[in-house]
């Protein structure tokens, strides 16, 4: 097997910001959206201001940690109080919009970088053959739809596939407007989304909607209030911040306000399972930041306890700086190689 983790890296190349970039880019979209949208420009907006809270913290990763970490500072321990609460579902919404809101240029580009990869890993079969046959999976940490509306266009998937996330083609361990988690066919080509997926609200514990009903390369989305809003109340996004991963099996939080808990399980059991059955594992546009270190690391203990996989660091930049960190990491001996190669040059 296969593994491929894609991090920011793929996605910059269209218009999508890395971490320490969300801030300008949420800046700029709610100078944009305040026009034609401005609650969800106003959503923008507060997530900018949030930044003003903590000095000398760069991405909305480390933000929300420090928000959490000042909660559970606190006598007695918190989990969060409501206002912070409201803040990081609004930060949350203001991502997921943002992000949806850069499709059209991105499919207007023509995703190359992405399609390229397809190519490399299906050839030319036919889709049912191709997710059948391939010895690719994909965990993906990143949030956009870039992946889905590349495949979408490949395969010529029909637009009315509200299963796209089903075994059927993505097998990403879930079904749109169903239930909140599926099973997933370890069997056949998997995309997995280990910090879930903007585009997607929850509407009642435990069930997802999306909108519109899937990612469409043949008709971009249009960004519109009702996608982010009951009423007033800005709706919960299937958007997992690094931190919010150790509060799932925690016994101090309370569940009710962890809609993403059964997803989160799901997929990085799952992502174990493959990474300890994989011969290679590629990493392409993924920093292994600091942050996400101790679950990553999870992931790679797991293949490292079952084989010697080869790793292969695909980057133009940074992958010499990312395999030394590696190296510093892992078994002694393991086989980890740099590999300066941009994502769009597959």
């Amino acid at each position: 097997m296969k593994l491929l983790v894609l991090g920011a890296g793929c996605s910059c190349k269209y218009g999508y910001p890395l971490a320490k970039q969300m801030r300008a880019h949420l800046s700029v979209f709610a100078e944009s959206a305040m026009a034609h949208q401005p609650a969800i420009a106003n959503l923008a907006r507060k997530t900018e201001h949030l930044y003003g809270q903590f000095k000398n913290l760069d991405t909305l990763d480390e933000l929300v940690r420090a928000m959490n970490q000042r909660a559970e500072n606190a006598e007695p321990p918190l989990m969060l109080d409501e206002e912070s609460d409201r803040q990081i579902e609004t930060a949350k919404a203001a991502i997921s919009a943002m992000f949806r809101d850069k499709e059209r240029a991105a499919i207007e580009s023509g995703l190359k970088g992405y399609k390229d990869w397809f190519k490399r890993a299906f050839g030319n079969d036919s889709c049912e053959t191709a997710l059948k046959k391939t010895p690719w999976r994909v965990l993906s940490f990143n949030y956009d739809l870039l992946f889905e509306l590349a495949f979408h266009e490949y395969f010529g998937i029909p637009n009315h596939a509200n299963y796209i996330y089903s075994s059927t083609y993505l097998n990403s361990g879930f079904l749109l407007g169903t239930q909140q988690i599926s099973d997933i066919d370890s069997g056949r080509f998997s995309f997995l989304k280990l910090h879930g997926s903007v585009g997607m609200s929850c509407y009642s514990f435990g069930g997802w909607r999306f909108h519109p009903p899937v990612p469409n390369s043949r008709a971009p989305y249009s960004l519109k209030a009702d996608d982010f809003f009951d009423g007033e109340r800005v709706r919960k996004q299937l958007i997992v911040f690094p931190h919010e991963k150790s509060w799932v099996n925690s016994n101090r939080y309370d569940q009710r306000k962890l809609p993403f808990a059964q997803y989160i399980n799901n997929v990085w059991a799952t992502a174990k399972i493959f990474a300890a059955q994989a011969d290679e594992i590629h990493i392409i546009g993924y920093s292994v930041d600091n942050i996400d270190w101790i679950d990553f690391s999870s992931i790679l203990n797991a293949a490292y306890s079952h084989g010697h996989p080869k790793i292969l660091i695909e980057d133009p930049f940074m992958a010499d700086s990312i395999a030394e960190f590696l190296k510093g990491h892992l078994p002694v001996g393991a086989d980890v190689r740099a590999i300066k190669k941009h994502f769009e040059r597959q």
